[in-house]
């Protein structure tokens, strides 16, 4: 659940309008990219998409012991058989365009599935949201409305704060002749 700081955080740097519906999905949207570019060893991996990397590693490490003289075969082993060494020594660059390429080449020899290609690169390159990007987690569509009106409040406040502060200047300097101009410059009655 996110708080309604963070949905409005997220709502400003949007720049969403609309119904609060509308915002909602804007603020939910996957649109900002971020990329972790830092090579990672099995334990990265592991940490990184806990429950999905066993079952993926399994696949490279089965496959790199598979006894073959097909050309294509010994080509992709080799490859997979660098990527396991690389995992368990410097390390792996998942961001890279290179990797990525590799990636797709895994899947294209049907190591790996498409969905375990796209969990591999996702550990490199990722899209999050607004929300997201601003601490929170998910949001209702009235949860985006009490956000909505906290701002529309916050706004009609600094209006009137900026309004007093104003009269309150100009009084001071002697704009004004008496307490009743003060008065009337605040909209009082």
């Amino acid at each position: 659940m996110s708080t309604t700081a963070q949905i409005i955080a997220a709502i400003e740097a949007s720049q969403a309008t609309g119904t609060a519906a509308e915002v909602l999905d804007a603020i939910t949207a996957k649109v900002i990219s971020k990329t972790r570019n830092a090579r990672l060893t099995f334990g990265d991996v592991l940490e990184l998409i806990d429950g999905q990397a066993h079952p993926i590693l399994a696949k490279l490490d089965a496959f790199s012991r598979v006894e073959t003289t097909d050309p294509q075969a010994l080509v992709a082993r080799s490859l997979v058989s660098q990527t396991l060494r690389n995992l368990s020594g410097v390390g792996i660059n998942f961001s890279t365009d290179v990797t990525r390429a590799e990636i797709d080449s895994l899947v294209t020899a049907g190591i790996i599935s498409s969905d375990d290609g796209a969990t591999l690169k996702g550990i490199g390159r990722w899209t999050i949201s607004h929300l997201e990007n601003a601490g929170g987690s998910s949001a209702s569509e009235s949860d985006v409305a009490l956000a909505i009106g906290a701002m529309l409040r916050s706004s009609i406040r600094n209006q009137i704060v900026q309004r007093y502060n104003a009269t309150i200047d100009a009084f001071d300097s002697g704009q004004y002749a008496d307490w009743d101009e003060a008065r009337a410059a605040l909209g009082a009655e």
